[in-house]
């Protein structure tokens, strides 16, 4: 149904936004969405958040995990 498949593409965009270093424009476009505006419209309504949002989020929570590892190792070799 396109329940299910709208369903997928949230969680394909939410891979795509969390895992890779693409910009909103070619996770749209891999999706099949000719607009980023309607890419964006889809996933806010299946999300009530912003993919650009959330990409953001997750870039930082990975760079601050990065810095916590770095910090972590520095400590033990002291």
């Amino acid at each position: 149904t396109t329940e299910i498949i709208h369903s997928r593409m949230v969680e394909e965009a939410k891979l795509l936004l969390n895992g890779s270093d693409w910009n909103i424009s070619e996770i749209a476009f891999s999706l099949g969405f000719e607009e980023v505006a309607h890419f964006s419209n889809f996933f806010k309504k299946h999300t009530n958040r912003s993919p650009l949002k959330l990409g953001q989020r997750s870039k930082f929570d990975f760079c601050k995990k990065q810095i916590d590892a770095y910090n972590r190792s520095e400590c033990m070799q002291r």
